[in-house]
């Protein structure tokens, strides 16, 4: 009796197809996530819905994540957060999260660089190219994500698909810098233009998803936009420095008339004591 042929584990999809396979490219935390459906944001108007997310909505699940750390850190201190420690609607946003992220790093493993589109679409079948957006200028969107989801979670898959997508940006190296790409399938079609949020944030997010929590330390820390780490205000008080703006003062702000030394404005050396212990800060870990 001849023997039944073994059934393959998962579609093979091969490199130069990448671009058209959807949903079968890519890495996966579980089983689980490989049979479930794609979270994505799509974009709302009043005259219509459009399934598509850009690049840039790739911030949202790193938010998530950080407000489930701190609630998390109010809780249980500083530790990693998995969702069985959590209440359920803390779980469902870290669920959330997760699954947002996840559709962003698919984002990148559809192609055939490794790099994510400026636009991707979706539709039952899964990921689909947008052939206007097609495009790839190194943004650090879904690094940061990354990034706030490891530190979270502590989860190594986020440190395993971030390290995918830095060797693909270092595909991305020429001579004189990293370049961007005209064609996310298209290797070749190089773009001369590395903007400056690529060192100013994008490399920033996989040097700290690569770093102990020591290196910037998300209990005494808060990245704005641009990724400018700003100290939290009980971290400031318990070092014995009033930040100037009090928040218990509920008196209306006064309109600045350009004049020094105004009673009750923020003095010169009360603004560089504060950025002298954020320095001391990121230099000792946040200890």
């Amino acid at each position: 009796q001849p023997k039944k042929p073994r059934r393959a584990l998962a579609p093979q999809v091969r490199v130069e197809d990448r671009g058209a396979a959807g949903q079968l490219g890519g890495w996966f935390e579980s089983a689980k996530d490989v049979t479930g459906k794609w979270v994505f944001l799509k974009e709302v108007s009043l005259q219509q819905t459009i399934p598509k997310m850009d690049h840039l909505t790739c911030f949202l699940p790193g938010t998530l994540a950080l407000d489930v750390f701190h609630h998390a850190m109010e809780r249980y201190g500083p530790r990693s957060v998995q969702p069985h420690l959590l209440e359920k609607d803390r779980a469902a946003e870290l669920t959330l999260a997760h699954k947002l992220t996840q559709s962003c790093v698919h984002m990148y493993f559809r192609t055939s660089t490794d790099m994510a589109p400026e636009i991707t679409r979706f539709n039952g079948h899964g990921l689909q190219d947008d052939l206007q957006s097609m495009h790839n200028i190194l943004r650090p969107e879904t690094v940061e994500s990354l990034y706030l989801m490891w530190r979270t979670t502590k989860l190594q898959i986020y440190r395993n698909w971030g390290q995918r997508l830095l060797a693909a940006f270092y595909r991305r190296k020429t001579p004189y810098g990293f370049c961007s790409l005209h064609n996310v399938n298209k290797a070749s079609s190089k773009r001369d233009e590395m903007p400056s949020f690529f060192t100013a944030e994008t490399l920033k997010y996989l040097f700290l998803l690569f770093s102990s929590d020591s290196a910037l330390p998300l209990d005494h820390f808060v990245l704005s936009t641009e990724a400018h780490p700003v100290p939290v205000l009980p971290t400031l008080k318990r070092l014995g420095v009033q930040w100037p703006c009090d928040l218990n003062d509920t008196a209306a702000p006064t309109p600045s008339t350009g004049a020094e030394n105004v009673p009750g404005s923020p003095q010169p050396e009360v603004l560089l004591r504060a950025l002298q212990v954020m320095a001391e800060l990121l230099d000792h870990g946040g200890k």
